[in-house]
């Protein structure tokens, strides 16, 4: 004789899963600013040495800027646009490759 199984854990099993959410749903969101005001805004935000120290070719130099950088945010933490802080790094250093200079960035 065949038992059935209780109604919960039939339905548990058998149940179709929730829908999942459109693609890029999840994903979506608004910038503050323009990308052309925030050039214009990173220019008048971030401190010009900060800035060209971020592209130098030597990771030391680098990582001194980030260190700079770092320094010079807690000093104006409070005023500062996060959003320009933000897309600065973002163009500037999430393509950094070497080890030391990647990991002060996570930081």
């Amino acid at each position: 004789m065949k038992k059935s199984a209780p109604a919960a854990a039939a339905a548990g099993k058998g149940g179709k899963p929730p829908p999942a959410a459109p693609p890029g749903a999840l994903d979506t969101f608004k910038y503050k600013h323009t990308p052309e005001d925030a050039e214009a805004l990173i220019a008048d935000l971030i401190p010009s040495n900060i800035a060209t120290d971020f592209g130098d070719a030597n990771w030391k130099v680098r990582l001194a800027a980030m260190d700079e950088m770092n320094s010079w945010l807690e000093g104006v933490v409070g005023e500062v646009d996060s959003e320009i802080v933000v897309r600065f790094i973002a163009k500037k250093g999430w393509n950094e490759k070497n080890f030391q200079a990647s990991i002060f960035a996570d930081y």
